[in-house]
């Protein structure tokens, strides 16, 4: 193809190909947009869209992961903890035979002449109820008698000390149990006996934070025209009789 040397040519032609370079990118944009609409429509799923679960086909996940199965106990990598033996046990049981098959002799424990094996078994202690007993002393010095005085936290010939009240506000509060589980419990436990109160009710009361009663405002009463007043600030005041004349 041969240019022209006309100017007027060569600007008819400059024109007409940056027209069609315009026209190009518009159309070029558009397909990009339409290109981008098509795949946003293609990743929605049953889980971004409204599109029913079902619509999702082959390409559905199961409803649950499918982790690779594990071994029981603990993992590779696991810093695992297990109870050891002590050196000195609190209790010792010793399990010897009864007696002996080849004669009628009765075995004991002080005929046991070797321990060939050892086995630990780890529990609470059976709980008791522990009572310490505050008497007042008399001392006599330079002609004159001297007593004691009893602790301020005892103020009571008979109470519960400080870790029983703090134990029963701690399953009351922090661990929401209603005070007839924490009585049962501590029944079971043989912290109550014959004749004595009932133990959570007794503590939680003792533990319990006094509260500022709530003053109401004094009844406020409005003269009305026809002689007839009307009672506020007071809810449970009696409202007096009105006639429907």
């Amino acid at each position: 193809m041969e240019l022209s040397n006309d100017m007027s040519v060569l600007k008819d032609l400059v024109m007409s190909l940056l027209a069609k370079v315009e026209a190009l990118e518009s159309e070029n944009a558009a397909l990009w947009a339409e290109n981008v609409s098509l795949r946003s429509r293609l990743k929605l799923n049953g889980k971004n869209s409204h599109k029913p679960p079902s619509s999702d086909g082959l390409s559905k996940k199961p409803g649950l992961p499918q982790e690779p199965p594990k071994k029981s106990g603990g993992q590779l990598g696991h810093k695992g903890k297990t109870l050891e033996m002590v050196d000195k046990a609190d209790h010792v049981v010793v399990h010897h035979a009864t007696s002996c098959p080849c004669c009628p002799k009765v075995f004991s424990t002080a005929d046991v002449v070797e321990v060939v094996q050892k086995r630990q078994v780890f529990d609470t202690p059976t709980p008791s109820m522990e009572v310490t007993e505050h008497q007042l002393g008399v001392v006599a010095c330079c002609g004159r008698l001297h007593r004691g005085s009893f602790p301020p936290e005892v103020g009571q010939p008979v109470q519960y000390g400080s870790r029983i009240k703090a134990l029963s506000v701690l399953l009351n509060n922090d661990y929401k149990l209603p005070l007839e589980k924490i009585e049962q419990l501590f029944a079971a436990q043989g912290f109550s006996g014959p004749g004595r109160a009932r133990l959570p009710g007794a503590l939680l009361r003792l533990q319990a934070v006094p509260t500022c009663p709530v003053q109401r405002p004094p009844a406020a009463r409005t003269d009305q025209p026809d002689g007839k007043w009307l009672q506020m600030g007071n809810p449970d005041a009696p409202v007096p009789a009105r006639s429907l004349s």
